[in-house]
């Protein structure tokens, strides 16, 4: 992911008068531009919680100039919210849920310790377009994720939730989104990930070097509706939607419908 893209990113999840003066969680910083970005524009402290040792050793170095100001954990996400009692104005969730096989149960986590702000950043599912509409959570089989060297992906079991079914999940947790599908200026420096792919061509000249699964070119069949990731950004409103496990086990408190 290049500079202009971050810059272009943070610009529309992490506005200049949103981060001022906030205290920001950043699950799975890798480098952690999200706190460069923040702390430049006067957020009053950033924390990024990564795995990857190498990540963790890069962004404390890139950050080190911040001081107190910034702090980089080197932990599991799950490891980290197990044992965090902290909570944060904002918590970013930047190309992360998709490697959780539980990204309800992350959502519901992230939700429990932020004051303020939910952002996500995520891939949308390998589904024809008509079903982005749906709630729906797909779970893969081989979903990748990049290594710190840069030469590599871990593959494994993950999930990919519609930019639907995010939303409703997070009305469960009394989060609302006002914008819905955010996008960035259009990046003209490299790929634009967060436009429409024109067609399958075009991804095959965009991604020359995927490989196959089953004898199909891997990244076609990821995206047949044309688009790569989405952002949004979700604010604490405090109403929940219920779930009916909660109205089961809250002497019925929900809504009836009579047979």
């Amino acid at each position: 992911m290049t500079r202009e893209t971050l810059e272009k990113k943070h610009a529309v999840l992490l506005p200049p008068d949103l981060v001022k003066g906030k205290s920001v969680l950043d699950l799975g910083s890798c480098m952690g531009a999200t706190g460069q970005w923040s702390l430049f524009y006067g957020a009053k402290s950033y924390t990024g919680i990564e795995t990857q040792i190498e990540y963790v050793e890069r962004s404390r170095r890139l950050l080190a100039h911040h001081g107190e100001k910034a702090e980089i954990v080197h932990s599991g996400i799950t490891e980290f919210l197990e044992k965090n009692e902290r909570r944060f104005d904002i918590v970013c969730l930047f190309g992360v849920i998709y490697a959780f096989v539980d990204c309800y149960g992350l959502l519901g986590k992230a939700c429990a310790i932020s004051d303020k702000y939910v952002v996500i950043e995520s891939l949308y599912p390998n589904l024809p377009k008509g079903f982005l509409r749906l709630p729906l959570i797909q779970i893969l089989p081989a979903q990748r994720i990049n290594l710190a060297n840069d030469t590599a992906s871990l593959v494994g079991v993950g999930t990919r939730i519609t930019p639907v079914g995010i939303k409703m999940a997070m009305a469960n947790f009394g989060f609302a989104s006002r914008e819905g599908i955010m996008h960035p200026e259009p990046i003209v420096g490299s790929i634009d990930i967060y436009q429409p792919i024109p067609s399958p061509e075009k991804l095959r000249e965009m991604f020359p070097n995927e490989p196959s699964d089953d004898g199909e070119e891997m990244v076609v069949g990821n995206y047949l509706h044309g688009f790569i990731r989405f952002m949004m950004r979700f604010e604490k409103i405090g109403k929940k939607l219920p779930t009916l496990e909660a109205s089961l086990t809250s002497d019925r408190a929900g809504p009836i419908m009579p047979w």
